[in-house]
C-alpha cells in the first residue's frame, strides 16, 4: 500500500547520499533539509508558471558518506534509510556500481538512485540498474528535479 505523504511539512525521509565530494553533499543538504530561497542552481530547473515545489517544505534528514565502503557501514550500523543516492563516479575505492552491488547483499529492498554526468550509459551500468531496481539520475540538477526524486522513491 502506498501513502501519501504531506510535503508541505514534517519529515519527509531519511536519505543517504554516498559522493565523495563534500560540496554535493553540502547543496543535498540545503535543499532538503530546509527551505530556502536561495538555489545556486536554480537554472537548472525548468521555467514553468506552475512552481508546485518550490513551495514546498522539506525537512529531510541528509546522511554522508564520502565513499562507498563508508555507506556501506552506516546501513551496517543500523541506519534506517528511507532512500539512498549514490554518485557512480567516487576515486578512490569502489564506483558506485560496486557500492550497489555491496549495498543488496545487506538491503534488497532500499531505493537507490545512482547519480551520474554521464548521458550515455554502457552496457554494465543498464544491467545493474535493472538487476538492483535503481534509478538513474543525471546531473548537475536542480532543486526541482531532486525534490520530485526524492517524492517518487519514497511513495513507491
Amino acid at each position: 500500500e502506498i501513502v501519501s505523504r504531506d510535503w508541505s511539512s514534517d519529515v519527509c525521509s531519511s536519505d543517504l547520499l554516498i559522493d565523495d565530494e563534500e560540496n554535493i553533499y553540502k547543496s543535498v543538504k540545503l535543499y532538503l533539509e530546509k527551505k530556502t530561497d536561495v538555489d545556486p542552481f536554480a537554472f537548472l530547473d525548468e521555467v514553468s508558471e506552475d512552481t508546485g515545489n518550490q513551495e514546498k517544505i522539506l525537512e529531510c534528514e541528509v546522511y554522508w558518506a564520502n565513499s562507498g565502503h563508508r555507506g556501506l557501514e552506516l546501513l551496517q550500523e543500523n541506519h534506517s534509510f528511507d532512500l539512498a543516492l549514490i554518485d557512480m563516479n567516487m576515486p578512490p575505492g569502489w564506483n558506485g556500481l560496486q557500492t550497489i552491488e555491496e549495498i543488496r547483499k545487506t538491503d534488497s529492498s532500499l531505493p537507490i538512485a545512482l547519480v551520474t554526468a554521464n548521458i550515455s550509459t554502457n552496457e554494465d551500468i543498464h544491467n545493474v540498474l535493472k538487476q538492483h531496481q535503481v534509478r538513474l539520475f543525471h546531473k548537475p540538477y536542480g532543486r526541482d528535479a531532486l525534490v520530485n526524486l526524492i517524492e517518487e522513491m519514497v511513495a513507491e
